[in-house]
């Protein structure tokens, strides 16, 4: 899972650099510091997803997996 930032102007920030680019680019947000962006994607916890979410499988997996969870449940 990526995750990523949206400025103003709708372009996507992938990384610190690129943040640090758009800021020094765009004076008005000078203010607002690196520190306070994190490009960690949380860990989704298995029983906080309900059970009627339909999960998407890549097309190379065959949902076995689910399938596991559900009859392990």
């Amino acid at each position: 899972m990526d995750a990523y930032y949206i400025t103003p102007t709708g372009k996507k920030l992938r990384t610190r650099n690129e943040i640090a680019a758009f800021i020094d680019a765009n004076p008005k947000y000078k203010d607002v510091n690196l520190s306070d962006f994190n490009f960690t994607s949380p860990k989704v916890m298995e029983d906080t997803i309900p059970e009627d979410a339909v999960r998407k499988v890549s097309s190379s997996g065959n949902g076995s997996k689910r399938k596991a969870l559900k009859d392990a449940a």
